[in-house]
């Protein structure tokens, strides 16, 4: 069951607000507080992703969108960008630690290509 879908510009000041929104969502629907806190870091760490990588070569910011649904025993988040998908970057502005991190608090993920272009980050939380 779709829970929550928001779109956002993809900049710094759409942070808090995807952060904010999948973390009070998935309070909502009985993520306890260790869930909740956790989807909101990975969040924060896809959509800056979506936000350093996915529109680089474009010349105005693009777009991110963040869902959030619910089944049996787990919450599903989305974070799916039409940008120009996952290319190497050897120049990159990061450290490199947003996907290992995001490994490391969900219970699951997957980074898929868009058939329409873009990327799709898919996470799997388990409730406890």
């Amino acid at each position: 069951m779709l829970a929550l879908r928001c779109r956002y510009p993809a900049t710094a000041e759409s942070l808090p607000l995807a952060r904010r929104a999948v973390a009070q969502c998935a309070g909502e629907l009985g993520g306890g507080d260790s869930v909740a806190g956790a989807i909101a870091l990975a969040v924060t760490e896809a959509c800056s992703n979506v936000i350093v990588h996915a529109y680089r070569d474009h010349t105005r910011a693009g777009e991110m969108t963040v869902s959030l649904e619910r089944s049996d025993d787990c919450l599903r988040v989305y974070v799916a960008d039409d940008g120009i998908g996952m290319v190497p970057r050897f120049d990159s502005p990061g450290l490199g630690l947003g996907i290992p991190l995001i490994s490391r608090l969900t219970d699951g993920f997957e980074v898929r290509s868009r058939p329409e272009g873009g990327t799709e980050l898919c996470m799997r939380f388990t409730l406890m």
